[in-house]
């Protein structure tokens, strides 16, 4: 059973706090808000309206076939028939393929749209489907090949899994070897700390991998494991079946360029004057898309007419590049601008699901998307959780953090329990100390100028200084005892503080996972899914979950 309370945000964003008040100037680089139950009616209705250029049925198609048979179960083909329906809209999200799915923050996007599909299914009344974007064409392997784990001493620990990296390949061009991925498991396992768990996970993942497997396939294995039951559709964006979709788009992508490229670095000079951060850097060149050669994903930038590589090793006209796109799509890769763009275009939204970054940049969209004469869907953000387990929640009792907002600021909540361990002040004293040596110091060294001469002054602040190092050399080593006295306490402050806020980091930022299934088991995933009131989270707050 799992205790749920709700408590202030860990974290400070200016752009989301200002998302979350209705009236906030920066509404208008968004079509709809997330927190008007009317708006979902007007964006199901205007999605209706559109002239669609991709069928639900073709893109139901492409998701089946990419689906069977190892992501294949009757939740998914239900959802499959539900999509084909001329009147179901998507609820989407999506994410790099992360090791072993990558951050928490990847589960908590999926539970969040599949949620919000339920929602919305019910309140109007038609076929609502939630979706998950793999985005396979992404290329910066380091960024997911990954986990970090909290070992049995409490150190958070980075286990990567190597890869050759040759040249930037797209991350689902990469093939996962069975035995390599089997005995980098064991590995892990064994960084982890022993439970009645680890040997189901350890288990289970390995099944997932018991032939070699593309890395994004990989990924795309657990997330239907994870979510079976509730049907989530998956689709990888490196797909071929869906590329040959996409073929009319990317040639209107690189046709209206430059329209798209202006109205993203008009509206990127809004937010500037609203006296936000620009939320992408722009190359003066770019073309807003990639380019796949030999399996290397390299980004194209147009001079006049002529669209290449920047290595130049690629050259074509406008209208090579466009007659390119239409025979081999599969060359063609959508950069962070025109991602969202392609997705509209292949999908019936109702909603996009993001984080707080993606929330950011989907407001520099709004003008483009009505350049490829398209609409920007509801931009939904998702969930933010702290998962607690129970030897967590034990330490947490034994100093007094029953509290939510106790856990925000666990730094100052152990200084002052130390303090509170020391009947006087430590610091308080030493500092009465070295005054008292400072005042007794002026004017001996004073006297003995005036009536002995030479340079004493000199000497005797040379002298001081000696002193007070002592006096702090003193004091460090009482502060050493006292943490001698208590290190036990100390010790599970860092158990504490290794499991909530790893590395100093959000929890949903830097833990995947296997941590938590290698101490809890996955009861509380079951339940997080079923438990729709987590979309009431108030607007700047979180979840904390009491495992």
């Amino acid at each position: 059973m799992i205790k749920k309370i709700v408590m202030n945000r860990a974290w400070k964003d200016e752009w989301m706090d200002s998302y979350e008040k209705d009236d906030a100037p920066i509404h208008s680089f968004y079509t709809y808000s997330p927190y008007q139950a009317d708006h979902f009616v007007e964006r199901a209705m205007q999605v209706d309206k559109m002239n669609r250029s991709i069928s639900r049925e073709q893109i139901a198609d492409v998701i089946a076939n990419y689906m069977r048979v190892d992501l294949w179960n009757g939740a998914v083909q239900d959802n499959i028939a539900k999509l084909q329906d001329d009147r179901s809209l998507v609820v989407i999200a999506g994410q790099q393929a992360g090791l072993l799915g990558g951050p928490l923050y990847t589960i908590y996007k999926a539970i969040t749209a599949i949620q919000l599909a339920k929602r919305e299914e019910e309140r109007l009344n038609r076929p609502v489907v939630p979706v998950f974007w793999i985005a396979g064409e992404d290329h910066d392997l380091e960024e997911v090949d990954h986990v970090h784990v909290i070992s049995d001493q409490n150190n958070v620990q980075k286990k990567r899994f190597h890869l050759k990296e040759d040249r930037k390949r797209y991350i689902s061009a990469y093939q996962i070897e069975t035995n390599k991925i089997h005995n980098w498991l064991d590995e892990l396992a064994f960084l982890l700390p022993d439970t009645i768990f680890k040997q189901d996970w350890l288990k289970q993942v390995k099944s997932w991998t018991t032939e070699p497997l593309s890395w994004s396939r990989f990924f795309a294995r657990l997330m239907h494991d994870l979510f079976a039951e509730e049907g989530l559709l998956i689709i990888d964006a490196a797909d071929p079946g869906l590329r040959k979709l996409e073929v009319p788009f990317f040639q209107s992508l690189i046709q209206k360029h430059d329209a798209i490229d202006r109205v993203v670095r008009s509206t990127s000079y809004q937010i500037e004057q609203l006296g936000f951060k620009r939320p992408v850097e722009f190359q003066s060149d770019q073309g807003h898309l990639f380019f796949i050669q030999e399996n290397e994903r390299l980004p194209l930038s147009v001079k006049g007419d002529m669209w290449e590589t920047r290595n130049g090793a690629f050259r074509k006209t406008q209208d090579e590049l466009v007659l390119l796109a239409g025979t081999n799509p599969h060359l063609f890769s959508n950069n962070v601008i025109t991602r969202p763009l392609m997705q509209e275009f292949l999908f019936p939204t109702l909603a996009f699901v993001g984080g707080p970054g993606e929330v950011k940049y989907w407001g520099l969209l709004k003008e483009a998307f009505t350049e490829m004469n398209l609409e920007m869907p509801i931009v939904y953000p998702r969930m933010h959780g702290q998962l607690i387990g129970r030897k967590i929640q034990k330490r947490l009792r034994e100093f007094g953090l029953t509290g939510g907002e106790s856990i925000l600021d666990l730094h100052r909540q152990k200084t002052a329990w130390l303090q509170r361990q020391v009947p006087i002040d430590v610091d308080k004293q030493f500092s009465l100390f070295q005054s008292q040596i400072e005042m007794l110091y002026e004017p001996l060294m004073h006297t003995l100028q005036e009536h002995i001469g030479h340079d004493v002054v000199a000497l005797g602040a040379k002298n001081k200084q000696k002193v007070m190092a002592q006096a702090s050399y003193y004091r460090m080593h009482v502060h050493k005892l006292i943490q001698e006295k208590h290190q036990t306490g100390l010790n599970h402050w860092v158990e504490i503080e290794s499991h909530l806020w790893p590395n100093e980091q959000l929890q949903e930022r830097m833990l995947g996972i296997i941590p938590i299934w290698n101490g809890c088991g996955l009861d509380w995933l079951r339940e997080l899914k079923q438990d729709l009131s987590l979309l009431e989270q108030d607007k700047g707050t979180q979840f904390v979950f009491y495992l």
